[in-house]
């Protein structure tokens, strides 16, 4: 099961695609939405200025960076979040980050809600991130 693991985590993490790895299971992720790269891309930018303004050190990182939850929780995910703020700057590596966010934010689609509101929401929770938001933009 470990080797089987760390051959999925390899290929994952080598892909162009947007892949997670969601309780021990690659998922690939659709092309998101522009009012999913417009929520994105607002919210990043209110969150940059934010911490310029208060003279912060944290970074915030959006779509396509991976978090290592594998390494966060002991548990078999990886994931791409659509924001998070990471304040832990030796934990920002090359490949992704490798340290807890203080605070993430998961844009739903139709394809993403469920592990959104679910399972994405309880291994957060379990790393000890201090803010989780699920945008929905799918309700009015």
């Amino acid at each position: 099961m470990e080797a089987r693991m760390d051959n999925l985590f390899d290929k994952v993490k080598n892909s162009d695609l947007h892949i997670e790895i969601i309780n021990g299971v690659e998922i690939i992720q659709d092309k998101t939405s522009t009012p999913h790269k417009i929520a994105v891309t607002e919210i990043a930018l209110a969150l940059k200025i934010h911490i310029s303004a208060n003279k912060g050190k944290c970074k915030v990182f959006t779509e396509n960076v991976a978090l290592y939850v594998n390494e966060l929780c002991g548990c078999n995910d990886y994931f791409l979040p659509d924001i998070m703020v990471v304040c832990d700057n030796n934990g920002i590596k090359e490949d992704g980050v490798h340290a807890k966010p203080l605070f993430v934010a998961e844009v739903t689609s139709e394809s993403t809600k469920a592990n959104d509101y679910g399972y994405k929401k309880e291994i957060y929770k379990s790393m000890g991130v201090e803010e989780y938001w699920v945008v929905d933009i799918q309700r009015h």
